[in-house]
């Protein structure tokens, strides 16, 4: 059988164990790894097919159709799905949204071929969402307040709380005025995220606040987004807005959605997948909006968009060196470089994309000091913390 590990006996490599790193990273489900079982044809492409247990069914699943193994285990999910609490979420099949039929009917109508992928979800545990919320942004603060009128009316359960890093009991203490709040938050009724709307009145300066908030988490955060958005009754798109511009009147009334997963998206830059193409460039063309800005004129108070991302997305070395790019000013670029190194999930790559990114050679010679700036002063701090 094939050593994962990449040991041969004689030499060891890193292609095996950069094979499991990036398994880890492209699929965001998975709890942990280890060689448990390992033996020919398991592998993790197939999820908890390979060591499948009826008492503990949870997990992403990627069964092959055609194989009797996996058919079986096909069946046998979907029969177990009809007990209540239990359920699939995000099913495709060979790729595409599949609509699964209801546990009660035959299973004839599942597919016969082809490769079906899903997770299988036991609601007495609950997929979470992690909320990290700052009181004092009008926008964290409604989505805080929001939570605690849905745990209050029992639709969404906290299995903790922390304000300031101090345990805090949502929902049965009243919010303060500012600090720190971070939750872990699920849903009590079968759903893939949870889902805080939202009426908010454009004309007053709190409610385009709030507005502008919600809308850079949107762009900055890649389980958060718009599910729907209505100015007035009528259907309201962000992506024809030109950042951080809103409609001057009328009423914004959204649906803001967190996305519920079974274990944290951030799980250090080596192991968690870079912000979605599509969430990049909503991104990138507002903040080049923001970036034209600054140039206009003095800077918006509160962080920006870029620092914003940097503390809830990563991204790939491409990604960042785009974003130096369009950052025209050298202290903007060492800011941004200080914030995007250590959410690059390929290091090694920054300095190679960096030169491509730049036609100009005193351009690529400036932003190849600030990141050299930006290493060394990482190095220093790595000093520091040392025994």
């Amino acid at each position: 059988s094939r050593n994962p590990m990449g040991l041969d006996g004689t030499k060891f490599n890193l292609e095996g164990i950069s094979a499991i790193v990036d398994a880890l990273r492209s699929n965001r489900r998975i709890e942990s790894a280890g060689l448990t079982d390992v033996h020919e044809g398991a592998s993790y492409k197939r999820g908890a097919a390979c060591r499948f247990s009826p008492t503990d069914p949870d997990g992403s699943y990627k069964l092959d159709c055609a194989d009797p193994w996996d058919a079986f285990l096909l069946e046998t999910l979907h029969a177990m799905s009809n007990e209540p609490g239990e359920t699939w979420m995000h099913v495709r099949h060979n790729g595409a949204p599949l609509v699964v039929p209801d546990s009660g009917e035959s299973s004839g109508e599942l597919p016969k071929s082809g490769l079906v992928e899903f997770e299988y979800v036991s609601w007495r545990r609950g997929l979470e969402a992690a909320l990290d919320l700052d009181l004092s942004n009008a926008g964290d603060r409604l989505l805080a307040e929001l939570a605690e009128q849905r745990v209050i009316a029992g639709d969404v359960c906290c299995h903790w709380s922390k304000l300031d890093g101090t345990p805090f009991a949502l929902g049965v203490a009243s919010l303060p005025a500012a600090g720190s709040l971070r939750a872990a938050c699920s849903s009590t009724t079968p759903q893939d995220e949870l889902t805080f709307e939202a009426a908010l009145d454009l004309s007053s300066p709190a409610g385009r606040a709030t507005a502008l908030r919600l809308w850079e988490r949107q762009l900055t955060s890649p389980l958060e987004s718009w599910r729907s958005a209505s100015l007035d009754d009528a259907r309201a798109d962000p992506a024809e807005w030109q950042y951080p511009h809103l409609p001057e009147q009328g009423t914004l009334k959204l649906e803001h959605t967190v996305e519920l997963r079974s274990k944290p998206l951030d799980r250090g830059r080596h192991l968690s997948p870079p912000m979605a193409e599509a969430r990049f460039d909503d991104l990138m063309r507002a903040l080049s909006a923001e970036q034209q800005l600054s140039l206009e004129g003095p800077a918006r108070e509160g962080p920006g968009l870029l620092s914003q991302a940097a503390g809830r997305a990563y991204f790939t070395a491409e990604q960042a060196a785009a974003v130096l790019r369009v950052v025209r000013k050298r202290k903007g670029r060492a800011r941004a470089m200080s914030a995007l190194h250590p959410r690059v999930i390929d290091p090694q790559n920054l300095s190679a994309a960096v030169q491509r990114a730049f036609a100009s050679e005193a351009e690529r010679q400036e932003v190849m000091g600030v990141l050299e700036a930006a290493l060394s002063e990482r190095r220093r701090g790595f000093a520091v913390r040392s025994p």
